[in-house]
């Protein structure tokens, strides 16, 4: 418990001092007042709403196992329902994209709020079909949350409002950031509401209705539409998935899908390491939510540090992007190495270190690939392309949970809890490899091409 409290106290600190260093960023900002204030009107407006989605998200979190299991379902059902969702974003995800371009994407960030609501009040019915059906809507809505989001961000800050792009940097850390800090709020607040209060797993769900509700309600007054593609008969999905795929795999220009790998590959090792994190810390003999909570925290920490380096000009956002598939690789390198021998309070402590380590280079990821994307996903294809980006990405986290799931069966009995997840961990390692390469070439063909652009679009 000591390190754990230890950790904590060390990374508040950390992320205290240098959020107050880091606070009059907005000042340090370069341009005039006008532009200023249509940025911080328009960041504001983005973040409420982008943080009321997540941290209803992030209520339910905790408690989705916990349900199922109160429901009397075994652990083969629970895994399906859980694939069902993955499997789910990656079939629809696509479609999503396509249907955020054409037709808006403020309705299909309203059409989550919705779809997320109603995904909600139904982990109320014990039906397995019905809960199957719930983690069915939950995927679509899942994919609408990582690209409508962000797309009609992006759209407003450089097509409407013609701001500096670097300026994506700050809004992106910030949300990286207050999701961070929100995940931790969540975690209190779920908890007082399920355990202290004693209404059970089904109240997250239920309290996070009534905040999707408002998210929504919120987009509808202060979000204008926007949309990529112009409405023509030629803007099939037919159409747009071609001239998609065929951008993403343009044998000239590798940007994209170097960029795709990264996602792919990282947030695979990312979903991972969520699974497995709380079975191989049991040794530690701590609180889910205190371990929970040292994570948020070294999130929060990678956050501010981008946004550090970035505002100073220390660094660019790609560079730090490699920065972080190396910093996360190392991290997957010791956890495989330290599972593969009998689980000890000691290679424990490590393990929970080097997941510390791995949670900081999150931090900095989300900022760096979301300013990034931005930059270089084409703008009237813009969720589309990024929701081909997840399409593998989901493809990938299915294939790990299986394996994660037939690894448990086959080794219930070992005497060493650990080595259930060392393949696991061996694949994260595998996973990161190939990100740490592409986000190094993808890192050389956007320098490369930045310095041929001069409003920092390539």
């Amino acid at each position: 418990m000591i390190l754990e409290y230890s950790t904590i106290v060390i990374l508040a600190c950390a992320t205290f001092t240098l959020f107050l260093r880091n606070r009059d960023s907005d000042d340090k900002i370069e341009g005039d007042a006008e532009k200023r204030i249509q940025f911080n009107h328009l960041q504001r407006r983005y973040l409420l709403v982008y943080l009321l989605a997540t941290f209803s998200d992030w209520l339910q979190g905790p408690y989705v196992y916990r349900l199922y299991h109160e429901y009397n379902f075994d652990d083969s059902v629970i895994s399906k329902l859980f694939l069902a969702g993955f499997l789910s974003s990656s079939i629809f995800g696509s479609v999503v994209g396509h249907l955020a371009d054409r037709y808006g994407r403020k309705k299909l960030c309203v059409i989550f709020c919705l779809l997320y609501a109603f995904c909600c009040f139904t982990k109320a019915f014990q039906s397995m079909w019905v809960l199957l059906m719930s983690r069915f809507l939950s995927g679509i809505a899942t994919s609408i949350l990582f690209s409508a989001f962000n797309a009609w961000y992006i759209h407003e800050h450089v097509q409407h409002l013609q701001l500096p792009s670097e300026w994506m940097n700050n809004t992106f850390a910030k949300a990286t950031f207050y999701n961070g800090f929100l995940a931790v709020v969540a975690g209190f607040v779920s908890s007082i509401a399920a355990d202290l209060i004693g209404w059970g797993p089904l109240a997250p769900f239920m309290i996070a209705i009534p905040i999707l509700l408002l998210a929504g309600l919120v987009t509808t007054l202060s979000w204008e539409e926007n949309s990529g593609l112009i409405s023509s008969p030629s803007s099939t999905f037919k159409n747009t998935t071609s001239k998609s795929l065929s951008m993403i795999f343009c044998t000239k220009d590798k940007i994209l899908l170097h960029l795709g790998m990264v996602q792919m590959l990282y947030e695979s090792a990312v979903y991972t390491f969520v699974i497995a994190w709380s079975p191989l810390l049991l040794p530690l003999n701590s609180s889910l939510g205190l371990l929970f909570a040292a994570f948020m925290l070294s999130i929060m920490l990678g956050s501010i540090i981008y946004s550090s380096i970035v505002s100073s000009g220390l660094s660019s956002p790609e560079h730090l992007l490699t920065l972080s598939m190396r910093m996360a690789t190392a991290s997957m390198i010791v956890v495989a190495i330290l599972t593969t021998s009998e689980a000890s309070q000691l290679s424990t402590q490590i393990c929970y270190v080097a997941f510390l380590f791995f949670e900081v280079s999150v931090g900095i990821y989300f900022p760096a690939w979301g300013f990034l994307a931005g930059c270089t996903v084409p703008e009237d294809l813009r969720a589309s392309v990024v929701s081909w980006f997840r399409l593998p990405m989901n493809i990938l986290t299915c294939i790990c949970l299986q394996w994660t799931w037939v690894n448990k069966q086959s080794v219930k009995s070992t005497p060493n809890p650990s080595a259930i997840y060392h393949s696991s961990f061996v694949m994260c390692v595998a996973l990161l490899l190939v990100a740490c390469w592409s986000s190094q070439r993808f890192a050389t063909h956007y320098s490369q091409k930045l310095c041929g652009s001069s409003n920092g679009n390539v």
